[in-house]
């Protein structure tokens, strides 16, 4: 079995969505809620390294609060079919096809939330999604395990995929960050990608005696 790895943000594209997710939860249902004090407070918490990346996009959750799962889930889906899909980089959809007509899997791994980007992954009719887990508890809403960042990805895919089935040599991986170095575990070739752009900078080989990880 052979892989093609993609990662999203800045990668599929052009831009951070989160950032934008949240303000289009702000603009159509609108909590009403006084939060700017909040948000204030967990950036300096995280400036000055009194909280954690994870609890960091925790706080920043405030958005949702009153959202039922439902109206969110609604919400979620117009986000991706409105703001996500269009902005889709010119070529990426191509790349996957020639990838998937080739007999690849098309995997997504993002450091982002799989409660919105889960009906991106429906859209690209994806082998296997993995991001960051989230959960509301009744009072606040939680980060299930860790933000899905760096090796983390490998760790979550892991759930998903026999990595003893991959054939590392001709499966590839595309991202704009070198955060994802670790996405060399279980492909033989990463694509460096312009942020804004659907253009490789560099390509990066695996060592071929890298082991692959297997699944517990």
């Amino acid at each position: 079995m052979k892989i093609a790895l993609f990662d999203i943000d800045y990668t599929l594209i052009p831009f951070d969505s989160f950032l934008k997710y949240l303000r289009f939860i702000k603009e159509n249902a609108p909590s009403g809620r006084p939060i700017f004090h909040k948000l204030i407070k967990s950036v300096i918490l995280y400036m000055t390294g009194r909280i954690n990346l994870t609890r960091f996009k925790e706080m920043w959750l405030i958005y949702l609060y009153g959202i039922d799962s439902s109206r969110l889930s609604e919400l979620s889906r117009d986000f991706i079919e409105k703001i996500i899909i269009p902005s889709i980089k010119p070529g990426v959809m191509k790349t996957i096809e020639n990838h998937r007509a080739a007999g690849m899997k098309i995997v997504l791994a993002t450091a982002s939330f799989e409660f919105y980007f889960r009906y991106l992954a429906e859209f690209l009719k994806t082998d296997v999604f993995v991001g960051t887990k989230a959960r509301y508890d009744g009072a606040e809403w939680k980060i299930i395990g860790k933000n899905c960042k760096g090796y983390e990805k490998i760790e979550r895919l892991n759930n998903h995929i026999d990595f003893g089935l991959i054939e590392t040599d001709g499966s590839v991986g595309y991202t704009d960050s070198l955060s994802d170095l670790p996405f060399l575990n279980i492909v033989d070739e990463l694509h460096i990608v312009d942020k804004h752009r659907w253009a490789t900078k560099k390509i990066i080989r695996s060592n071929s005696s890298r082991p692959i990880p297997h699944k517990n």
